[in-house]
């Protein structure tokens, strides 16, 4: 996902879509921060 300033209404959106992919999400930024340290 890029970084950058987002509307309430694409907040909400990704809101969801991060608690749809809760699991998901935590698994790669768990290797993400593996990968950088």
């Amino acid at each position: 996902m890029s970084i950058r300033a987002y509307s309430k209404d694409e907040k909400f959106e990704i809101l969801k879509v991060c608690e749809a992919g809760h699991y998901s999400i935590i698994f790669i930024f768990k290797y993400y921060f593996i990968y950088i340290f």
